[in-house]
């Protein structure tokens, strides 16, 4: 896998969700990295999101199907940070 950036749109999809918890987007860091196959199989890979605050992180898939923002604010709204 290699890191890649995570799409603007993504960010500030993510950035509203934290915001609608009341907290700060400068408290989570996050990365992505992608792993690109051979062939005709579809691109996935993974957000990884910390708390700066509780050191809690949590692991998304990326790719076809997959919702890393809904997850997210799932755990996030549910405790889970």
């Amino acid at each position: 896998m290699s890191e890649v950036a995570i799409p603007s749109d993504e960010l500030q999809d993510f950035e509203a969700v934290v915001r609608d918890y009341h907290r700060f987007p400068e408290e989570f860091k996050i990365s992505s990295a992608e792993d690109i196959p051979a062939g005709l199989e579809p691109i996935r890979g993974v957000v990884t999101v910390m708390d700066c605050t509780s050191g809690v992180q949590r692991v998304y898939r990326t790719g076809h199907g997959q919702d890393w923002i809904t997850s997210f604010a799932e755990e996030l709204f549910g405790g889970g940070f």
